[in-house]
């Protein structure tokens, strides 16, 4: 009998590994994510303030609130094209 209890528990352990894996993972996906914004956060303090030192990229989604950059496209395709003289 002792042959049964082994079969049963070599059957559970597959679901425990992967019960573990999956804890794991998410603990991994946390860690990438603290170290992303501790990265984040060293070049905001070491930023010398010049442009050429500026990430290329610029995050807009929380300079405007949800649909604003779609209105002010609208609103400045309703007043229709801009020449350099009404521009001044």
């Amino acid at each position: 009998m002792p042959e049964i209890r082994t079969v049963t528990a070599l059957k559970r352990k597959p679901a425990e590994i992967a019960a573990s894996i999956k804890l794991h993972e998410k603990h991994l996906a946390q860690a990438r994510s603290d170290l992303a914004h501790v990265a984040a956060a060293v070049r905001i303090f070491e930023a010398s303030g010049r442009p050429a030192d500026i990430a290329r990229y610029v995050d807009t989604y929380r300079l405007f609130k949800r649909a604003e950059p779609w209105a002010i496209c609208q609103a400045a395709l309703a007043t229709g094209p801009r020449t350099r003289a009404n521009s001044r």
